[in-house]
This record gives C-alpha cells, structure tokens and sequence, in this order.
C-alpha cells in the first residue's frame, strides 16, 4: 500500500511501513503548536490505514529521517501508540542518531528500537528482506 507519506511492504510475516524520507523532518515547532496540522493529520491516517492493513508484526521504518526535534518525536510516539493499540508487535527502526532521542524519550516503553532493519525483521519472525 502506497500513499504519499507513507508506503508499507509485506516481508513474509511482516509488514515494513516506511515513512517517507522528508515527512517527519517537516514536522517542526512553528507547524505544530497550534495543533495537528494537515501534514501530521494525513501521515497518521495513511499510518492508520497501512497498519489495519497489516496482518500481523510491523516495522515502522524512520531510517531516512536524520534529524527530529520535539514535534517529530510526538509524531513517533503516536505511530508507537498506533501499534500498540491494534494489538501489533513492531519495532521503530531509525539511524543510530534518532534512535538515541527515542531511547532518551524512552519511546521503548511503547515500541523497540532499532538501527538494523534485519534485527527488527528477525525479531518479529520475517522472512524476507527489502532491498534498499
């Protein structure tokens, strides 16, 4: 399933959903406080969507996004949520630098993280790997 903030692809027992590259980086401060905006309410409808879809584990797949502030990290913590709510097991796979801000936001307490992709996969019992 393709949107344009979010593209989601079967790995056997698992489903990769892939944020697109420059979403989360164009969620910043001066967009956010004065609510969900647009970007941030279509992002997690597609997530939505890409995750009902799902039949079972999910990877959610940020490894393109280099940089987060506080307003992206909320919007990682209400992907968390998502899979955690539709009773998903799934892993937050990021760069080694975002996953050091989710780990000090303790983002784990909702959702894993990861840097490695195979070590996500794995864990939730995939079978095949994506090529990147």
């Amino acid at each position: 399933m393709q949107h344009p903030h979010v593209n989601s692809v079967p790995l056997g027992t698992v489903t990769l959903i892939a944020v697109a590259k420059d979403t989360l980086a164009a969620v910043n401060e001066q967009t956010c406080w004065s609510g969900p905006t647009p970007l941030v309410s279509d992002l997690l409808e597609e997530f939505v969507q890409a995750i009902t879809a799902a039949p079972g584990s999910v990877v959610v797949d940020i490894r393109d996004t280099q940089f987060i502030d506080h307003a992206s990290v909320s919007v990682v913590f209400q992907l968390a949520k998502l899979v955690v709510n539709q009773n998903k097991r799934g892993f937050i796979c990021c760069s080694s630098d975002v996953k050091e801000i989710l780990d000090l936001c303790r983002l784990s307490t909702l959702c894993p993280t990861t840097a490695k992709l195979e070590e996500a996969v794995a864990e939730l019992g995939g079978e095949k790997q994506p090529k990147r």
